[in-house]
């Protein structure tokens, strides 16, 4: 595969990657219901997906940004128990 094909190949799994992001944070969707509709077979095929593209799995990706979310206004996180 020359770079070229691999840029094409790339530009998708890259806007793909970003709408899964953003609907991890954004969305009030369970991992399930965001894997459905992102088209995979199921939860862990995506869960697959989403690491090999971020290093995170969703839950990891989703809780982090939250986190983020919270700090940058003030709020503190405290661990649920």
């Amino acid at each position: 595969m020359t770079s070229l094909q691999s840029s094409l190949v790339m530009v998708p799994i890259n806007a793909f990657g970003t709408e899964a992001q953003r609907d991890l944070v954004f969305a009030s969707s369970s991992i399930q219901q965001l894997a459905d509709a992102l088209g995979f077979a199921d939860e862990a095929n995506f869960g697959r997906f989403f690491r090999k593209h971020t290093g995170l799995t969703p839950r990891e990706f989703r809780a982090r940004a939250l986190q983020t979310m919270l700090e940058s206004v003030g709020l503190e996180v405290r661990p649920v128990r």
